[in-house]
């Protein structure tokens, strides 16, 4: 079995997109519940969502967790571009409309500068992702979230997101990738050089854990590298 622990805005569509093609028909899905999820995990071979790592105690026997991780910088401004572009058109539940109000109608500046904005409350996103709630409420988020990562089968990061899929027929006996593609890119959203110093300065200190993530995570795409290249 297979998991793909999903963050948002990492690259995990595309990642699912690869993955469901590899493994046999109809024996894959895109959970949104966890009772959805509990539905198929027998009998089928890849499962992934939204989920944390707690979820993974649902599981009788622990899946081979996949996962992909981004600059944090980059992926806090990817989640501001992609609420301000999709706030009109009624994808996201309550909470993220939220979210995605105040990215419509705010500068990403206005917003990083707001220590009550929803932007700063989604800082430390891979973290909680990885560490799970549990973790978390018992501050050990960012210990827990390295320890996670270690444990993961296959950890991929979406500055070398290609190199890194294609490895997954080496690393799990799959066959030929034939293509990687790249689903839900937002070229519009802002870029680093589009904030002020503060605004960044702020972003750049609030999200401290999750660059040690994410370094780590590099370092685990190159290790991979070199044992199955």
């Amino acid at each position: 079995m297979l998991f793909q622990l999903h963050i948002p805005k990492t690259g995990g569509t595309s990642l699912f997109s690869v993955l469901s093609a590899l493994v046999y028909p109809q024996r894959y899905h895109v959970a949104i519940s966890e009772q959805e999820l509990r539905d198929r995990i027998s009998g089928y071979g890849l499962l992934s969502g939204h989920f944390d790592w707690d979820i993974l105690g649902i599981f009788p026997e622990r899946p081979r967790v996949l996962t992909v991780l981004r600059d944090p910088v980059d992926l806090v401004l990817s989640a501001y571009g992609y609420w301000r572009r999709r706030a009109n058109e009624g994808v996201f539940s309550p909470g993220a409309q939220v979210a995605a109000d105040e990215a419509a109608s705010r500068t990403v500046d206005d917003l990083l500068l707001d220590p009550h904005s929803q932007l700063r409350a989604n800082f430390g996103l891979m973290t909680n992702f990885l560490a799970g709630n549990e973790a978390v409420s018992a501050g050990r988020g960012p210990e827990a979230a390295l320890k996670h990562l270690e444990e993961c089968a296959w950890v991929g990061t979406t500055t070398t997101f290609v190199r890194d899929v294609r490895l997954l027929p080496a690393m799990f006996g799959f066959g030929p990738i034939a293509d990687v593609p790249h689903h839900l890119a937002n070229p519009d959203r802002p870029k680093r050089i589009d904030l002020s110093p503060e605004a960044l300065n702020i972003l750049e200190t609030l999200t401290e854990a999750d660059r040690t993530l994410y370094d780590r995570a590099c370092a685990i795409a190159e290790e991979q590298q070199r044992l199955h290249a």
